[in-house]
C-alpha cells in the first residue's frame, strides 16, 4: 500500500504543486516508468553488467553440479522466493527511486543532482532496520551482533541504492533497476570465503575481482540508454 500511495502521490505533487510536470505522461518518463522498445534492450544490458560483477559466485555456484542445483532450488519455498525475488525489488525500486528520483527529475542534471542521488538511498538503507527488529524480537540474538548487522546492513543496502540511482539516471528506466535489484537479491552477498583446494580459491577470488574491474569499468557503457 505505502508503495501505490507514493506512485500515486508523485504525479500529484509534481503537476498541482511543485508544477515541475504539466501532465502524466511527462511524470511517468520522470519517474522512468515508461516501456518502450528500448527497455528489454536497457535491462539485458543491466543484467550483463552485475552478471558479470557476481561471476565468482556465479562460478562457484555452478560447480555445485547439476544434482545439488536441483536440490537447492527444488527446496526454495514459491512464496519466499517472490516475495524475496521479484515483489521486494520492485516495491523498494518503484518506492526509493522511481518515487524519489522521479520527484526530482527535473533537477538530476543541476548541481544539487549529487546530492539527490548520495542522500536519497539513507533512506533505503534505514528501511531495512526491520530485519534487525525481527532478530531481535524472534530470535533474541545479542544486542551486539543485532548493532553491528544493522550497520552493515544500512551501508551495503545505502551504497546499493547509490548505484541504482545511477542506473537510473543513466537509462532513464526503473525497470533497470528492478533487474539489477532482483539480481542481486538471488545472487545475495559475496562470499569472502570458499571452500576447496587452494587453486580453486584463488580462481575464485580472481573472478571476484575481475568482476569488480569489469563492472567499474563498463558501469556507465552498460547502464546508458541508447
Amino acid at each position: 500500500m505505502s508503495t501505490l500511495f507514493c506512485v500515486l502521490l508523485v504525479p500529484v505533487l509534481m503537476i498541482s504543486v511543485t508544477r515541475t510536470a504539466s501532465d502524466y505522461k511527462e511524470v511517468l518518463a520522470y519517474m522512468g516508468l515508461i516501456i518502450d522498445k528500448t527497455t528489454p534492450y536497457s535491462v539485458a544490458r543491466v543484467l550483463v553488467l552485475f552478471i558479470g560483477l557476481f561471476n565468482g559466485s556465479l562460478i562457484e555456484y555452478l560447480s555445485w553440479g547439476p544434482e545439488v542445483i536441483y536440490r537447492d532450488l527444488k527446496s526454495l519455498e514459491l512464496l519466499h522466493f517472490m516475495r524475496n525475488i521479484v515483489i521486494a525489488p520492485i516495491t523498494e525500486e518503484l518506492t526509493y527511486t522511481a518515487s524519489i528520483l522521479g520527484l526530482y527529475g527535473p533537477f538530476l542534471h543541476s548541481p544539487t543532482a549529487s546530492k539527490i542521488i548520495y542522500l536519497s538511498p539513507l533512506l533505503f538503507g534505514l528501511a531495512h532496520i526491520t530485519h534487525s527488529y525481527d532478530c531481535w524480537r524472534h530470535d533474541k540474538v545479542p544486542m551486539a551482533t543485532i548493532f553491528a548487522s544493522f550497520v552493515f546492513r544500512t551501508l551495503y543496502t545505502t551504497f546499493f541504492g547509490i548505484l541504482t540511482n545511477f542506473i537510473f539516471v543513466n537509462s532513464r528506466s526503473v525497470w533497470t533497476c528492478v533487474a539489477a535489484h532482483c539480481w542481486c537479491n538471488f545472487m545475495t552477498f559475496p562470499q569472502f570465503t570458499v571452500e576447496g583446494p587452494v587453486w580453486w580459491q584463488t580462481l575464485y577470488y580472481a573472478l571476484s575481482l575481475a568482476g569488480i574491474w569489469f563492472f567499474a569499468t563498463y558501469f556507465n557503457t552498460l547502464t546508458t540508454s541508447k
